[in-house]
């Protein structure tokens, strides 16, 4: 590469990096976002859990505490952990610059994914592709929670695969991005469990880019990168074995491995899912004509074919255990298409690449297309992040409202059906009890069944969810109910989620009575919930 190239290429990448950066900065501040403050009742409820911890016990106990907590839980994520504790330590409760560190890890995280676009010989556009349409969409959500580990995993993810590239592509330096390419997998393994599953894929990809770049076998390129895949497969044994002996494999109740992991209902409406946001049918129409282009150009379709077929075994390597992990509840969050959509999207640049060397128009206008479809998708994340502002403000608003209504500490009750709101009912207990020490907590909980009273209001949704323990809420209340309450007149506070109203009303009526509360409701788009605080005679 010629002087001028490398400066031309430099202040491209330099100009990428600063426009991502902007984008995602600019994203934050004018929906709100960066100032909205956190939505405790979800995973963000850790941060002032973390943050007490760690003014109790310190640093380094808060890391052994945190880690444990998560093996409790069957999760094996003790780098995430070690991470989110540190930043808690540096950031504190300050949402703003928790937000600040999100946007910009997903600026970087992007500007990576592109970086490794150009390493792989893909076009400005082509590289853009793969890296907007990797992170663009439903999945976006990773870069509204501070907490969801994928953000570290697909950081770490994108800088392991610049690190692949490097030590396949160039002899200099060749060892030295070898080790940052093992530790860079390791830290991306031990974000998240479903990142350990990639690592046959990262051993695939290293084989075949070392190959494709040396100009070698592929059993020469095995040879030669032997110490780097026998690090990772070693990395790979360590890490299932330690899950699967040790912790096990049923995981939190969403993904895992159990007998509902094979049914075939559950595997063929997860792998819908999975090909319908990856972009298949445009990867396979992309294909098609790549196939047409050749023949009209009088070459065999065995010359492109052979240059898309790994692409192709990626992108299978990638989806089957994704399949397998997910089955049994379904792709329930946009993150959960990692990091399976970055093969998929790759697929999806390396034949549109192809595209290119045949027809510069063709090229053209399938990337028009496709950045059209991007901008659609733009508008989808646009439209999370402001939700994403309004459900902080009204959570927080809910909290600074049940904190007025029991200033000395007195009963709260709270109504949920604890298979469609199981992460709410723990996460409000928690931010209850340990940010506005709030220890007086009651539960009621309304279901199909294991519940304190029957309901059917919720039971399409509440069927989703059929894996999940109903009577694990109860204990999170320390079995404290309402069935065992003897006084109700002394619920100072109630809190309804999802509509439970006349469910509750009819099922208490000997004493509550909604015309001594005084009632609030929060639009809280993924948990409607209605407060009912006692009015002072």
């Amino acid at each position: 590469m010629t002087l001028n190239k490398k400066k031309s290429e430099y202040l491209i990448n330099f100009l990428v990096l600063i426009v991502l950066t902007l984008i995602f900065l600019i994203t934050a501040t004018q929906t709100g976002l960066i100032t909205s403050g956190f939505r405790y009742l979800i995973d963000d409820h850790q941060i002032p859990l973390m943050y007490k911890d760690l003014t109790d016990k310190g640093l380094i106990e808060t890391i052994f505490t945190w880690i444990n907590y998560d093996r409790s839980l069957g999760r094996f994520r003790p780098y995430y952990q070690v991470q989110i504790v540190t930043l808690t330590q540096l950031f504190g409760l300050n949402s703003v610059l928790w937000f600040l560190y999100i946007s910009i890890l997903g600026s970087l995280t992007a500007f990576f994914l592109f970086f490794f676009g150009r390493l792989l010989k893909f076009s400005v556009p082509v590289a853009l592709v793969f890296s907007i349409s990797t992170l663009l969409g439903s999945q976006s959500e990773i870069w509204i929670r501070p907490l969801i580990p994928d953000s570290q995993g697909m950081f770490f993810l994108s800088i392991t695969l610049v690190f692949l590239g490097l030590s396949c592509k160039y002899e200099n330096y060749s060892r030295l991005n070898n080790i940052f390419f093992i530790i860079f997998t390791i830290l991306m393994s031990l974000s998240k469990e479903s990142y350990i599953i990639f690592i046959p894929t990262l051993i695939a990809l290293k084989i075949w880019l070392f190959s494709y770049f040396r100009q070698l076998s592929l059993w020469q390129a095995v040879k030669l990168s032997k110490t780097s895949l026998m690090s990772l497969t070693l990395i790979l044994t360590l890490e299932i074995s330690y899950i699967m002996f040790y912790l096990g494999t049923r995981g939190t109740g969403y993904a895992g491995v159990d007998e509902n992991s094979l049914q075939i209902s559950g595997i063929i409406s997860t792998t819908n899912i999975l090909l319908r946001d990856s972009f298949f049918v445009i990867t396979s129409i992309s294909i098609i004509l790549l196939l047409i282009l050749s023949r009209l150009n009088k070459e065999s379709v065995w010359i492109p074919t052979k240059e898309i077929f790994p692409f192709f075994i990626f992108f299978l390597m990638s989806l089957f255990p994704h399949v397998l992990l997910y089955s049994k509840s379904g792709i329930t969050a946009g993150f959960y298409l990692f990091p399976f959509i970055a093969i998929a999207c790759l697929f999806l640049s390396k034949t549109l690449s192809l595209i290119g060397n045949y027809s510069k128009w063709l090229n053209i206008l399938m990337l028009s297309i496709l950045f059209i479809f991007l901008i659609g998708k733009f508008s989808l994340a646009w439209g999370m992040y402001s939700q994403q502002a309004n459900d902080s403000k009204a959570i927080n608003n809910l909290l600074k409202q049940v904190e007025q209504c029991t200033p000395n500490n007195q009963a709260i009750l709270v109504v949920v059906n604890p298979r469609v709101r199981y992460e709410v009912a723990d996460a409000l207990q928690r931010v209850l009890r340990n940010t506005a020490n709030k220890n007086n907590l009651l539960v009621a909980t309304y279901g199909l069944e294991k519940t304190n009273f029957y309901s059917d209001t919720l039971q399409n949704t509440e069927k989703e969810w059929h894996f999940l323990d109903p009577e694990a809420v109860v204990a999170m209340y320390q079995n404290r109910t309402i069935l065992n309450v003897q006084d109700k007149t002394n619920i100072k506070a109630v809190i309804i989620f999802d509509g439970l109203d006349d469910d509750f009303i009819k099922t208490n009526k000997e004493w509550f009575s909604s015309k001594k509360y005084h009632l609030s409701s929060f639009n809280i788009s993924f948990a409607q919930a209605n407060l009912y605080c006692k009015e002072t005679n």
